[in-house]
């Protein structure tokens, strides 16, 4: 049966048509004037990327520009930003969705491989994403997932790429924009 209370919270029902209710943690992306909070990792030592916001690219305002100013040396990359509520998901099991749009300017011609963790970059059981993102034009990622109970997590979302063969090079680009986050809080 329906349950109007559960549009703004996350219910699960059990087997005696009760509902558990869980707060949910949502994100939507704000790149107008800054980063909203995300920073690069696993980057180059020392650092070769740099995140600019408020660009308009592609058809898309307000996007974030990732732009690399020397070689990505070993194809493993990542943006990411803190959720302080998401550390605390250790073995509960909440129900995580995301969505973004992409765009590679990188110099590779290949798709690139794309990677969403949440809590873990990674951790196989974490990913929300995990798919070859073609070059040279928009392209939605989205997921959902609901974790074993042995899943752990960090306070991180992640968004990047694991790509020998097609990681960037000195001058090239990555774009993100509208990204819409959110898990059950059941802490």
């Amino acid at each position: 049966a329906f349950n109007a209370s559960c549009i703004a919270l996350s219910c699960v029902s059990s087997s005696a048509g009760v509902y558990e209710r869980f707060p949910v943690v949502s994100y939507s992306s704000d790149f107008s004037s800054s980063a909203d909070g995300f920073t690069a990792h696993f980057d180059n030592d020392p650092s070769a990327a740099t995140l600019t916001a408020n660009i308009d690219f592609g058809g898309k305002t307000d996007v974030l520009r990732i732009s690399w100013s020397a070689d990505e040396s070993d194809g493993i990359f990542y943006i990411r930003k803190s959720f302080s509520d998401l550390d605390d998901q250790d073995g509960l099991s909440p129900i995580i969705t995301f969505s973004a749009d992409l765009y590679y300017d990188f110099t590779t011609s290949g798709d690139v491989s794309t990677v969403v963790g949440v809590g873990n970059f990674a951790a196989t059981n974490n990913r929300v994403v995990n798919e070859a993102v073609p070059q040279s034009q928009w392209v939605t990622v989205s997921g959902s997932i609901k974790p074993p109970n042995s899943a752990s997590f960090d306070e991180y979302l992640y968004i990047g790429f694991a790509d020998l063969d097609d990681k960037p090079a000195n001058g090239d680009n990555m774009y993100v924009a509208n990204i819409v986050f959110s898990f059950e809080d059941k802490d």
